[in-house]
């Protein structure tokens, strides 16, 4: 189905300055992570602990089929979730994928200071559960999307799984970040050239996402209003975090533990972007 785009990329990789650009479009409809938000689903499914069927996904998602449908426009959604319905996805409504990438030290710097910002106004947590913090009284349940964040298995990844909880939150958000873009290879690979589009968020242009508009069928392209909006820094949090005096900025010794853990798969993803122009 050409009318629906499904944009998949880890947290704080620009996905929701791609949704507002894309809804300059005259054509098209793009939500951030439209109900049901698949927290839960892709939690169970990472962890084996029960099977998403294709009708399940189906009855999830339907809506935004029926809704290109209905008023023939390109529907699009963003969700870190969709990343291991992939498959289904693409199975159900043969549709198109945006793969977002951005560097391992600016996703990780950003996502802490988002936390850093939102638990100062009580809004959930990063990595500060019950099930990160030996110390933490903070269920899952009372933030469902730090739920959905992947983290070691205990048969596959035993050795880490044992010392999770004594990790430093940086050192937790480099190894979750290296696990969702191992998969996140996985995934892209697995659908045809014609039916995806990999971007590097540290390098998105007015020309870039003049090639979003057209490998989504969308028109009305405005260069102006295109260029002023990657201009004004959509859903960042570095000046957030900075204003209330709690900014974060890795360290060298900071920098070297992420590199530790994402370097090989950084790399390998340079390569699939090297190779999709």
């Amino acid at each position: 189905m050409k009318n629906l785009v499904f944009i998949i990329g880890h947290g704080r990789t620009a996905s929701t300055a791609i949704v507002e650009i894309c809804n300059l479009a005259s054509n098209a409809k793009f939500y951030s992570e439209k109900t049901p938000k698949l927290c839960m689903e892709s939690r169970l499914q990472y962890e084996g602990k029960t099977e998403i069927s294709l009708s399940d996904i189906k009855k999830l998602k339907n809506d935004l089929y029926l809704e290109s449908i209905k008023h023939d426009i390109v529907i699009g959604d963003k969700n870190p979730n969709y990343l291991l319905f992939v498959e289904d996805l693409f199975q159900l409504f043969e549709c198109k994928f945006i793969f977002l990438y951005k560097k391992p030290i600016d996703v990780i710097q950003s996502c802490i200071n988002a936390a850093n910002y939102n638990s100062n106004r009580g809004r959930g947590v990063f990595f500060g559960s019950a099930e990160d913090d030996q110390d933490s009284a903070i269920t899952n349940k009372e933030d469902w999307w730090d739920y959905s964040r992947f983290r070691p298995k205990k048969d596959k990844d035993s050795e880490i799984y044992i010392t999770w909880k004594q990790l430093s939150q940086i050192e937790k958000a480099a190894w979750s970040w290296n696990r969702f873009h191992e998969i996140l290879i996985e995934k892209i690979l697995l659908i045809p050239r014609n039916k995806r589009i990999v971007l590097d968020s540290n390098k998105l242009t007015v020309s870039k996402i003049r090639s979003v508009y057209k490998f989504c069928d969308i028109g009305g392209f405005d260069e102006k209003n295109v260029a002023n909006h990657l201009n004004s820094k959509i859903n960042s949090y570095v000046a957030n975090a900075r204003e209330i005096g709690n900014e974060f900025i890795a360290s060298t010794e900071a920098k070297n533990l992420i590199q530790k853990h994402t370097k090989q798969t950084h790399e390998k993803f340079i390569d699939i972007i090297l190779n999709e122009r």
